[in-house]
């Protein structure tokens, strides 16, 4: 019997030395599950069987590529296949974690959602590695804009020149917390402190964390943290019903939004707001041309427009803050004058009004 229990010892012993020691298939690449939820088939064959389920940024190694599929071992060592449009490679990969990581510093812009599925981007452009893909109705945080020329449409030799067609792309984090989006902060994180529950009168609220990413469906997650670029026609900004309605009548399209203060009110404390929108329907190369503030007028109990510029070229990000001595708010931006000279415009907010600081005024404030 002690015979039987050594043989089988050794014989377990050499079967886990010839495991561990056995040649590998070489490994062609690096690669992640670039879906929030992905299948690894034993064959490419139609008659096959799940041998691993996989999710988003789960790490394997590409062994082998055929057609639109491609074969890979998991980090338990598990081999099989995988549809190529699944992964992402080390490359892309990287990029996300670092745009990721950038958006967390930057000021929100807005709110909206995916008004239908939409691809996810590493940068503006069809042509550009498509990272993820939401379905609609995914909350998203706004942080950025760009307008590209988009794909010109053939026409006869002898019809006129047709004007540049431009599209427009956004910078979005999601999904992102549908209740609350910190516009114009800087939140150090966008996934972590926890959600309200509650939709503010506002649609934005002030702050500097947002809560915890969710995607509408009774708290459950069912997609991963993912930022990158769509395209703008694809989503539909959440804004809050004044500017909406303030923005119809206008005739502007609305490109970001702020809560500049709140003003107190027997019926709660009111949002005094900013609107950078764009006048015409057609794509520009500013991000917009037109700033509205809207202030509470407390007499008539009903929002007025205090402050309306246009003809103007703005770019974001909008940031807002607060003026150190006397804590009245102020937003910065980078604008383009007539000239064609850039630098950063800055306004400022007393009372319920506005106006444009210059830099000469700047420097003699400043003196005094």
């Amino acid at each position: 019997m002690r015979k039987w229990i050594i043989g089988a010892m050794l014989l377990l012993l050499a079967v886990g030395l010839y495991w561990r020691l056995r040649p590998r298939a070489p490994v062609l690449a690096e690669a992640f599950v670039g879906e929030a939820d992905a299948t690894v088939w034993s064959t490419t064959a139609q008659v096959r069987e799940n041998v691993a389920s996989l999710h988003w940024g789960d790490r394997v190694d590409v062994l082998a590529r055929s057609s639109a599929q491609e074969q890979i071992r998991t980090h338990q060592g598990v081999v099989g296949w995988m549809e190529s449009h699944s992964l992402l490679d080390k490359e892309v990969w990287q990029q996300e974690q670092h745009l990721l990581s950038s958006v967390r510093g930057m000021p929100l812009q807005g709110a909206g959602h995916t008004k239908v599925y939409s691809n996810i981007r590493i940068e503006p452009g069809r042509d550009a590695q498509r990272i993820y893909q939401f379905p609609g109705d995914i909350p998203l945080a706004i942080f950025g804009r760009k307008s590209l020329a988009g794909a010109q449409s053939e026409s006869a030799p002898d019809a006129p020149a047709q004007p540049e067609k431009r599209e427009e792309w956004l910078l979005v984090y999601g999904p992102s917390p549908r209740s609350a989006i910190a516009a114009g902060a800087t939140p150090s994180t966008l996934a972590e402190a926890a959600p309200t529950g509650e939709q503010p009168e506002t649609g934005l609220v002030t702050g500097n964390t947002a809560p915890s990413m969710d995607s509408g469906t009774s708290g459950k997650q069912t997609s991963p943290a993912v930022a990158g670029w769509v395209l703008a026609r694809f989503i539909e900004f959440d804004l809050p019903e004044t500017l909406r309605d303030y923005a119809s009548s206008s005739g502007v399209r609305p490109v970001a939004w702020f809560v500049l203060n709140r003003v107190p009110d027997p019926g709660g404390a009111r949002a005094q707001y900013l609107l950078a929108a764009m006048k015409g329907s057609e794509p520009q190369s500013c991000d917009f041309n037109s700033l509205r503030a809207y202030t509470w007028d407390h007499a008539r109990q009903q929002y007025q427009t205090a402050y309306v510029e246009g003809n103007l070229c703005g770019y974001l990000p909008v940031r807002i803050g607060k003026q150190a001595v006397t804590g009245d708010p102020e937003f910065r931006f980078k604008g383009v004058s007539s000239d064609g000279a850039s630098d950063e415009w800055l306004y400022r907010m007393k009372q319920t009004t506005v106006r444009r600081v210059r830099e000469g005024e700047t420097v003699r404030k400043s003196r005094r």
